[in-house]
């Protein structure tokens, strides 16, 4: 809004300029009347007949010479009086006012420009802000709604996160205690082992010596028997 009304004072300035130099540069009757019947010898029908032409254009604001596309008109008009006006001081006025037309040429359009979309802007506004108040509001609604909806989802992933990370110090414990386990179940297998090879060995040694004293009492009893037997037979 302030960019709009920079350029509506830019363009009421340049208005204002521009009629100003008209007024200054052509309009002082009472100092120099360089466009009113003169008595010099320089007069002539041709620059009458330009004067007359001239000011029926300054009578015109420039937005309306602009609209008609008669700047050009303007600008022949002031650069034939500066070519046909022997007076040097004249010349010197219409030469100054030709310089300022170019610049007016370039620069009042530009102004009439964005007068006009300035001037579209502001009557639009109260619906554009309207319109823009409204998707706002809207846009702020949804954007609470997704921060409280991402704000749960965030607590749900932390409660997850806690208990992911208690299941795998849990798991941890676990693997610990299983590998304690199994180390100590290999080692005590390996014992268990050991001493089964020396039950098993002393087993086998009980028989070997079961059986040899069996065959040793079995030998006994016949030399015993057969000592008795040739006893028996001696004292005869």
């Amino acid at each position: 809004m302030t960019e709009t009304n920079e350029t509506c004072s830019t363009s009421s300035s340049m208005q204002r300029m521009s009629s100003s130099l008209l007024r200054d540069k052509f309009n002082k009757n009472a100092k120099v009347d360089c466009f009113s019947p003169d008595t010099e010898n320089s007069s002539s029908s041709l620059i009458l007949e330009l004067k007359t032409e001239l000011s029926v254009y300054l009578n015109m604001s420039l937005e309306t010479i602009i609209d008609n596309n008669v700047f050009n008109n303007v600008e022949r008009i002031v650069n034939s009086l500066a070519r046909e006006t022997t007076d040097a001081f004249k010349q010197n006025i219409l030469k100054d006012f030709a310089n300022r037309l170019k610049i007016f040429k370039e620069s009042v359009p530009k102004a009439m420009s964005k007068l006009q979309s300035s001037s579209e802007f502001m009557s639009n506004y109260e619906n554009l802000n309207m319109e823009l108040n409204v998707k706002l509001s809207e846009g702020q609604e949804k954007v609470e709604n997704l921060e409280t909806k991402l704000s749960k989802t965030l607590a749900k992933e932390y409660t997850i996160d806690m208990e992911i990370q208690r299941l795998i110090d849990e798991k941890n414990e676990i693997l610990a205690q299983k590998n304690f386990l199994e180390s100590q179940l290999d080692k005590y297998t390996q014992v268990v082992s050991k001493d089964y090879e020396k039950w098993k060995g002393l087993g086998e040694e009980l028989k070997s010596c079961t059986d040899g004293w069996l065959k040793s009492k079995e030998d006994l009893a016949h030399a015993n028997a057969s000592w008795k037997i040739l006893k028996e037979i001696l004292l005869l």
